[in-house]
């Protein structure tokens, strides 16, 4: 793991307390950050949270992420651009297609991507 990697993943560690894991598989770092809360409205009060790095990363930056495949709205319904259920690592995802405009690789890291993360769990729709 790269040195930059390893002091984003345990910046995200200090910062949300939970267990953080990177797997490498797919061509990717896999960055899981375990029983990430969800906001009110979805079916479930936390999930999984997958982050998917390519080897470019910080340079690249995080694109999308996924939930637990069975994470949706209180309702029942699919939250908005996230019916694709992706299989890897042993598991399904539920991705949410949001894509990050604003990243700059000099200040970019996980916790700034996770602000964004949490930013598009609480538009409920």
């Amino acid at each position: 793991m790269s040195e930059i990697i390893e002091q984003h993943i345990n910046s995200l560690r200090e910062h949300t307390g939970r267990v953080v894991e990177l797997v490498e598989a797919d061509g990717l770092k896999n960055v899981i950050v375990k029983s990430y809360p969800l906001p009110p409205g979805y079916t479930k009060a936390s999930s999984d949270l997958l982050i998917r790095l390519d080897k470019a990363y910080p340079n690249s930056k995080p694109d999308m992420f996924w939930l637990e495949f069975d994470v949706l709205l209180a309702g029942g319904a699919e939250p908005k651009s996230a019916n694709e259920i992706l299989d890897t690592l042993g598991r399904k995802w539920r991705r949410f297609s949001w894509h990050f405009a604003n990243w700059n690789p000099a200040t970019g890291d996980l916790l700034f991507f996770l602000t964004f993360v949490e930013i598009r769990l609480n538009k409920v729709e």
